[in-house]
């Protein structure tokens, strides 16, 4: 309930046989005075050893006086940490460790660590003892001696780290972490040490093979790059974590002027700072969807794949900075996020996107794959850019078999993957069966695979599932001397999967190899469901060795498409007869036939996907949100005159162009 001071030597809380196993909470304050002196292969801090249920927050230790004996774990807060235990919001200010034998495990904060620990700092001064000869076989860390698994996580160090020894590990904020499988992996998250007070040139002394350092620094920084952000931005962009996962963020540091290092804040500051910012509804029109306004939304979906607004506690921290402001906890009527109380079930756009730098695959693994719905409300995402040599390509790699993506456009992407084996698409890199892809195209760009076994297309690499009413105008290349290559104007690779009312029009140009696949629509059609149903490619701009719409080589008897000319497709301005004949498919499943999803233009264009009626606007969340005050009486509040609003503004076709005034086509046009 108050700071304390500790006199005489200190008897360690626990040990390694009967760790602390419930929660200390220090309650933001500190323990001065802490002078502890370990025996041979012992565990020495405050507590001796944390066990997998064990919990310490909100504690600072002041001037420490330590010292580590040979084999032991030591470190102020606690010794020894089991796997499943929790350290956080506790720091180390000032005072010594010192190191008298080797062998051993010592840090500021933990000497050894298989639990996690999450917004810890340390300034305290680790050195060997004037007599120590037999240092070999340190692990000396500023925060943490020894990584056994377990996490780091949005924490620095800045005391002096003066320990060596012939065969030691030593780092500014991590001694060694060991990940060898089976072992489980270290994590090190967005954490720092400061480059004057370590001996070592790296925050993290050893590395062993499969540690995973994430968004970190593992070079120290200087002095004034740990000082000068004041704020949640540049190094410390993620440090708002969500320890108690509520998807609130815990505004738990406080980073001073530019001449100063983050504290932490005292209780009462972290909660005047999260009543300070509003609360935000990410689901404002309560249809099940988060909203989703810029690039680092969209970005945070792969921490939420099932799309219920309800991260793991892994990724909380990360999630909670990026859909910034107080969001919604749970109530009588609705959900966290604004949600329903039975939970969201995806995302929806708000606005058009330009994405900046190098993208990663949303949900990029087979067992990590999107399986919520993307509705992309007609708006587009532009210059989405991929460079890799291995793993799947596009803006969402695996579509799950609950996966839905739909009302989406991509404009001239640009994806380049050298990789063997591997599924590229612009929008998504396959559809797993079940998946499902509506009213979504692809507008100019480049696909361009080199590797073997390659599977590219211009709007999916790989489909097990289902496509219907969507295109694409990207040009799709393989460059080299492939082998089963797979390439098509619109999917690689359709195995098992549909392909329904759909068409591309941007050319395939493929290399030469012993197998090759490559179609103006499809490179490769197999499996006995595998169907082609109404869809088109445009056969002017074919050029050998592409000779039609499905590649050489199909096993599937259903699987058939026709090439038409540019001609042929730009002609029909209606879906009455013709090759358009089905194409006013039933999207949203109501039973009914007239959902009229495409647009046919005038005969020279190519048809292009219609804006949803009703979509949700940025323009409309904000003035739900941020409600403006009644015009004051009297004055020319506009009505009918015209006076009283905007004119109706032009809407992109699906292409990604106005191409029709409203006057030949109003229904592209939204006031």
């Amino acid at each position: 309930t108050g700071d304390l001071t500790l006199t005489g030597n200190w008897t360690q809380i626990g040990s390694f046989a009967a760790p602390y196993t419930t929660t200390f909470d220090g309650k933001g304050h500190t323990i001065s005075s802490l002078t502890v002196s370990a025996s041979s292969s012992s565990e020495a801090g405050l507590f001796s050893a944390l066990g997998a249920t064990g919990v310490i927050r909100n504690v600072g230790i002041i001037a420490p006086a330590l010292t580590a004996a040979a084999s032991s774990s030591v470190g102020a807060v606690v010794g020894y940490t089991f796997a499943g235990s929790v350290v956080e919001t506790s720091y180390v200010d000032g005072g010594t460790l010192t190191i008298s034998g080797g062998g051993g495990n010592s840090g500021g904060l933990v000497g050894f660590l298989q639990g996690s620990l999450s917004a810890g700092w340390s300034t305290i001064d680790i050195s060997l003892a004037s007599m120590c000869t037999n240092c070999n076989g340190l692990r000396v860390g500023g925060v943490v001696g020894r990584m056994d698994g377990g996490s780091v996580t949005a924490s620095f160090a800045a005391g002096a780290n003066n320990a060596s020894g012939l065969t030691s590990s030593i780092g500014g904020l991590v001694g060694q972490a060991n990940g060898i499988s089976p072992d489980p992996i270290p994590t090190i998250n967005d954490s720092y040490c400061d480059s004057s007070t370590v001996v070592a040139a790296n925050c993290l002394g050893e590395r062993e093979t499969g540690v995973i350092v994430a968004n970190t620094t593992t070079e120290a920084l200087t002095t004034s790059e740990l000082q000068t952000p004041t704020d949640y931005s540049g190094i410390y962009f993620r440090w708002n974590l969500d320890l108690d996962s509520d998807l609130v963020p815990d505004q738990l540091w406080n980073f001073g002027s530019s001449s100063e290092y983050p504290t932490l804040h005292s209780l009462a500051q972290r909660a005047a700072a999260r009543a300070a910012v509003p609360a935000v509804d990410y689901d404002y029109n309560d249809n099940g969807l988060i909203d989703i306004t810029n690039q680092a939304q969209l970005n945070a979906i792969r921490w939420d794949l099932n799309g219920d607004g309800n991260p793991a506690a892994a990724d909380g921290h990360v999630y909670s900075t990026v859909f910034t402001g107080r969001t919604h906890t749970a109530t009588a009527t609705e959900g966290r996020m604004g949600c329903p109380l039975t939970g969201c079930t995806g995302y929806e756009l708000l606005n058009d996107l330009t994405l900046t730098g190098q993208w990663a695959p949303i949900g990029a693994s087979a067992t990590a794959r999107f399986a919520a719905t993307f509705n992309g409300q007609g708006y587009t995402i532009s210059d989405l850019n991929i460079s890799v040599s291995s793993g799947p390509a596009g803006l969402f790699g695996q579509l799950g078999p609950a996966g839905v993506i739909r009302n989406v456009g991509i404009l001239n992407p640009s994806i380049t993957n050298a990789g063997v084996s591997e599924n590229n698409g612009p929008l998504v890199s396959q559809i797993h069966s079940g998946g499902m892809v509506d009213a979504s195209y692809v507008s100019g760009g480049t696909i361009t695979v080199s590797g073997v076994s390659a599977r590219a297309g211009g709007l999916a690499g790989q489909n097990n599932g289902q496509i219907r009413a969507s295109y694409s105008t990207a040009a799709v290349t393989h460059s080299g001397n492939p082998n089963e290559l797979r390439i098509g104007g619109l999917v690689g690779f359709s195995l098992g999967g549909t392909i329904i009312a759909s068409y591309a029009a941007g050319g395939v140009t493929p290399g030469t190899g012993t197998t090759l696949h490559a179609g103006g629509l499809v490179g490769r059609s197999s499996g006995a469901t595998s169907t082609i149903t109404d869809s088109y490619c445009d056969s002017t701009v074919m050029a050998a060795p592409v000779t039609g719409c499905v590649g050489a080589n199909t096993d599937s008897s259903t699987a058939a498409a026709t090439g038409h000319s540019t001609t042929d497709l730009q002609t029909p301005t209606e879906y009455a007869g013709g090759i358009y004949a089905n194409w006013n498919l039933d999207l949203d499943g109501d039973a009914t036939t007239d959902d009229n999803p495409w647009d046919f233009g005038a005969a020279s264009d190519y048809p292009m996907l219609r804006v949803p009626a009703g979509r949700p606007t940025l323009a409309a969340r904000n003035a739900l949100l941020n409600p403006q005050p009644d015009p004051p009486p009297g004055g020319n509040g506009g009505g009918g005159n015209g006076n009283g609003g905007s004119a109706p503004q032009p809407v992109a076709r699906g292409g990604g162009q106005p191409y029709h005034p409203a006057s030949a086509h109003p229904e592209i046009y939204q006031n």
